[in-house]
């Protein structure tokens, strides 16, 4: 690590170096940084620039503490942009990490009153209900539940779903042809159930996606996730014509 005694803006010159360090895996996840008092030896300087160079660094992602025990590189955010349809397999991929999928229950059931509102059917009508959760590497970020409509994917279940992409056999294998979406994003604080899958802690801070998917004029998908906040970062963009923007 680089001594930055003098310069101005020490704590930013700090904040960049660290960073610097992560974003060039010098300093990889999970790593454990040096103690404060070894970081203002390193650097130099006082324990409130080292603080608050720490500060910006756990507030911006790149780094997490543990209470006891230190502080400690963050594993790298996922990036999803919203402007179009994005698949969580390209989404970790793109992020250097091996996506996964661990499937816990996989039933074909009645819609219910709940979900046939959701979907636009019948309550009679079957559903299949997905309920898995989604890995980069070995850590678990979304804990989520699928239903397809039953009478649109039959067989579904023949396939092998957790070493595949599921959109690619809807589409390869159904012709599945998605004309339209839909997404919801609230703020949530995990539930027991939820941090346990997710190894968090209750209350911990999530992010509830409900994503709705049509063929055409029928609803094929209804899905609820639990996201991970401190793992995902949404980004969307758009186009804007003269006169969009008013003063």
């Amino acid at each position: 690590m680089k001594n930055f005694k003098n310069k101005p803006t020490l704590f930013s010159q700090i904040y960049d170096d660290i960073k610097d360090l992560i974003e060039t895996k010098k300093l990889t996840e999970h790593k454990q940084l040096p103690t404060e008092f070894e970081l203002c030896k390193d650097y130099s300087t006082s324990r409130i620039t080292i603080r608050r160079a720490l500060f910006e660094l756990e507030k911006d992602g790149y780094i997490y503490k543990i209470r006891g025990k230190g502080t400690f590189i963050a594993p790298k955010q996922i990036i999803q942009k919203r402007s179009h349809f994005s698949k969580f397999y390209d989404d970790v991929k793109n992020s250097g990490k091996k996506p996964k999928s661990k499937i816990l229950s996989f039933r074909i059931i009645e819609a219910g009153e709940k979900i046939s509102k959701k979907m636009n059917i019948n309550k009679q009508e079957k559903v299949y209900e997905i309920t898995w959760i989604r890995f980069a590497d070995n850590d678990p970020l979304i804990y989520e539940n699928i239903f397809f409509l039953y009478s649109r994917f039959p067989g579904l279940e023949s396939f092998d779903l957790e070493n595949s992409i599921i959109y690619d056999i809807l589409k390869n294998n159904y012709s599945a042809k998605f004309t339209k979406g839909n997404e919801r994003f609230t703020a949530c604080l995990l539930t027991s159930e939820q941090a346990s899958k997710l190894n968090k802690k209750k209350n911990d801070a999530g992010m509830k996606i409900e994503k709705t998917l049509w063929e055409k004029d029928s609803i094929i998908e209804y899905t609820t996730a639990i996201i991970r906040a401190d793992r995902f970062v949404y980004t969307t963009e758009y186009n804007l014509n003269e006169g969009d923007i008013e003063k």
